[in-house]
């Protein structure tokens, strides 16, 4: 089986923004392009927003969360991404601010968003449980998947990196949208 980690992105960011808004439309991108729980449908959860948060904890006031998602996307039968999202948050606290005539319900606190991506290839060890692909899974993989490697490397830290773009944009159009939004940054490491 062929396992390789690409680097994780990171994304902070401190000032006012929209909890639920960020949250959904990091799972709409996913979904969108095909992005899966890993565990469905092996674990029979019908695939709702439940289904997208493998670890979850909610503490302290001001609140600080810890959510986990991890996602697969299989590509043919073959390849298959893996894709980690862990977002952190510190001291969010609920805040009423005036947009537009009206006060509208937000967030303020400091998010960390940590993306972690791997490409898994025989990812349901076919070849290395077949009696007679074992022996040439080495060098075929070596030699001939080279390239289709390189390929999926790509494409899969272009998918990180827009997932990483629809979470700068958000913040960014916050941001630039709330009167008096005063720390707001977005940093990548």
């Amino acid at each position: 089986m062929i396992k390789e980690e690409l680097p994780d992105l990171k994304l902070i960011y401190k000032g006012l923004f929209d909890f639920d808004v960020l949250y959904k439309s990091m799972r709409n991108y996913l979904r969108a392009e095909g992005f899966q729980p890993i565990t469905f449908p092996e674990d029979g959860i019908p695939l709702d927003e439940t289904a997208w948060v493998s670890y979850y904890m909610e503490k302290g006031d001001p609140v600080r969360f810890v959510i986990r998602w991890n996602t697969k996307l299989e590509i043919g039968k073959y390849w298959r991404y893996l894709l980690d999202i862990n977002i952190n948050t510190v001291a969010i606290t609920k805040v009423e601010v005036p947009f537009e005539g009206k006060k509208e319900k937000m967030h303020s606190g400091e998010v960390e968003i940590i993306l972690k991506a791997t490409i898994l290839g025989d990812y349901k060890d076919e070849w290395s449980k077949h009696w007679l692909l074992k022996h040439f899974q080495k060098k075929y993989e070596k030699r001939m998947l080279k390239k289709d490697f390189d390929v999926h490397e790509d494409k899969l830290l272009f998918l990180m990196n827009q997932l990483a773009g629809v979470i700068r944009s958000y913040l960014k159009q916050t941001s630039e949208q709330i009167p008096g939004n005063i720390d707001e940054q977005i940093r990548t490491e």
